[in-house]
């Protein structure tokens, strides 16, 4: 990346460490949907049991990124980030002693009060440490450790499930958490007097008012809808691949892994776009991707050919990540940095939510349709609908929050 070249030495170590940071946390959460057919046998559940396990994550998670970016605004990041990554570290382990259902799930969801800190607190280091012109672009940076993350998941767990287990799979991937938590602990000292001379032309809003930043709500809503259809298809796209397209898990893990790949790509790509191509108009980015993102996946479905599935597929992946890569590179735009933590805390709050509805609704979905995908596809396409249509609304310049308390009627 050649924005890395122009920000100093101690900006690049922080802009890694927090890219490799995303890169552990989504990896450490989406290899449950690679360990649940194993997991499913051996408690023998069906569907709808299944999709109760892999959203009760979600729930924990959601239950803290709000809290999460608050304290990360008030004490900063650097010490939100070593807690988040430590705790759910020790929970990935605690996924493979589990020995029950029941134990499953309440490990779960504890793991995602671990990572729910990890997002706001992320962007609020970006915030902190990275020059103003230079955020956006460090964020989608930042943020293609999302499918980057995903990409390997299935890379390099199912190797491990086959040899080993599920239960060691987690047991193994919970140590590298570990080692990354220390290497946050080597993170310099944040300049503050440049943040408070950034802050000065910003009020100090308390978290009630910025609930009431009609803005605020336009991204809080959007992501959401991106939220349906990620966790959604990143849940049960292996599922789909062996139960519709007939594929071993280990196929099937091998191809999941094409989107997210591809989504590397896109969301880099989508960083570079609002930052080049569609400054002032960065919306109309996230609603091309929100459309094409709802046709390639209807055209994944309905194609007989399990080669232009995995196409479509990829194109999904490119588009819903280019427009992701996008939003929160424009987050650093919409919100000043002394409460991104918590601005960010409250759009991934409504992310988690929709992560905890997905995965358990197609699971539902499926099992009322007697095995049939149909009407969870739907359900993804209406994710990225309600994408869609929210970012109508979205503004991106943060003018009208300056200087008076806040410009509420905006």
């Amino acid at each position: 990346m050649k924005f890395l070249k122009n920000i100093g030495k101690n900006e690049r170590f922080i802009i890694t460490v927090l890219f490799l940071g995303a890169v552990v946390s989504i990896f450490d959460r989406m290899v449950m949907s690679l360990a649940i057919t194993g997991i499913g046998a051996e408690f023998d559940l069906d569907a709808s049991m299944k999709g109760i396990i892999l959203s009760s994550f979600f729930l924990g998670y959601a239950i803290m990124s709000i809290p999460g970016g608050w304290l990360a605004d008030k004490f900063g990041s650097k010490i939100v980030i070593v807690i988040s990554i430590i705790t759910w570290s020790i929970f990935t382990g605690l996924s493979g002693l589990a020995w029950s259902v029941t134990s499953l799930i309440v490990i779960r969801f504890l793991f995602g009060l671990g990572e729910g800190g990890f997002p706001g607190a992320s962007t609020k280091a970006i915030a902190e440490y990275i020059p103003k012109d230079k955020r956006p672009k460090s964020q989608a940076f930042v943020k293609s450790g999302d499918p980057v993350g995903l990409t390997l998941a299935p890379l390099i767990a199912v190797p491990i499930i086959v040899l080993f287990g599920w239960r060691s799979m987690f047991l193994i991937i919970a140590v590298v958490g570990i080692f990354l938590a220390i290497s946050y602990v080597i993170i310099p000292k944040r300049d503050q007097l440049a943040l408070e001379r950034e802050n000065a032309n910003y009020p100090k809003l308390s978290f009630r008012e910025l609930l009431k930043v009609p803005k605020m709500w336009s991204f809080v809503i959007a992501w959401f809808g991106v939220c349906i259809y990620m966790w959604g298809f990143a849940s049960w796209l292996p599922s789909y691949l062996m139960m519709d397209r007939g594929l071993n898990l280990y196929n099937a893990g091998m191809l999941s892994a094409i989107p997210t790949t591809v989504g590397v790509i896109g969301t880099l790509l989508g960083g570079y776009l609002v930052s080049k191509v569609f400054l002032g108009r960065e919306r109309y980015l996230f609603m091309i991707s929100g459309f094409f993102g709802a046709v390639f996946i209807y055209a994944m479905y309905v194609t007989s050919s399990l080669a232009m599935a995995i196409f479509f597929q990829a194109m999904v992946g490119l588009f819903m990540q280019a427009g992701m890569g996008g939003f929160w590179a424009v987050t650093h735009k919409a919100f000043p940095s002394r409460i991104i933590g918590s601005a960010a805390g409250l759009i991934n709050f409504a992310g988690q939510i929709a992560g905890f509805i997905s995965p358990m609704a197609i699971g539902f979905l499926i099992t009322a349709m007697n095995g049939s995908f149909a009407a969870g596809i739907g359900f993804l396409i209406f994710g990225t609908i309600i994408f869609m249509v929210a970012s109508i609304f979205i503004r991106v310049d943060d003018s009208e929050m300056k200087n008076e308390k806040v410009a509420l009627s905006v």
